[in-house]
This record gives structure tokens, C-alpha cells and sequence, in this order.
């Protein structure tokens, strides 16, 4: 199963975890089944009509994943992905 490392931006949506393993297959469908296990996470990467948004990057052991790549990209179990928040500033609502 590969690993997720999530941004702390979502690891509200994920019970705190900022570590998760998924089975493999591409790199969007280990999205979906992430957000199938987490539906918080929908949202938050995902916009109203389905498509991922470009608000967030994703590395590919340490290699960036433009987002038209992600349906194509085949992820293997040893392979670590990155899922971090584009803006590079953490987003606190209490702040």
C-alpha cells in the first residue's frame, strides 16, 4: 500500500492522522478511495463539479504531479505521497 502523507491543513479530516496507507492502482484512484474512506476530505480537494482543484500540490516521491497527470500515474506500494496546500501558509480559522 503506498503512504500519504497529508498537509496539517487536512489531517482534521482524516482523525488526526497525517500518515495514511491506501492501495495502490493510480494516483486518482487512491484519491478516491481516500475520500471514499474520509468523505471530509471531498471538499476540501475536490470542487462542486467533481474535478480536483489546483489548490493543493502532490509529490510523487519528492517529484511534483501536475494535476492532469494524476489520473494517468501509476503509484507502486513503496511509493510515499505528499498532498500538501498550494498557498504555502497554513490556513487557522481561530486565528
Amino acid at each position: 500500500m503506498a503512504t500519504i502523507v497529508l498537509s496539517t491543513t487536512l489531517v482534521a479530516c482524516v482523525e488526526q492522522q497525517d500518515h495514511l496507507t491506501i492501495a495502490g492502482g493510480t494516483l486518482f484512484a487512491i484519491l478516491i478511495r481516500m475520500i471514499n474512506r474520509y468523505p471530509a476530505l471531498r471538499q476540501r480537494l475536490f470542487a462542486p463539479n467533481g474535478n480536483l482543484t489546483d489548490q493543493w500540490n502532490v509529490y510523487l516521491n519528492d517529484e511534483d504531479v501536475p494535476l492532469q497527470h494524476w489520473q494517468h500515474i501509476m503509484v507502486q506500494p513503496s511509493d510515499k505521497i505528499h498532498i500538501l496546500y498550494a498557498g504555502g501558509r497554513s490556513y487557522c480559522p481561530n486565528n
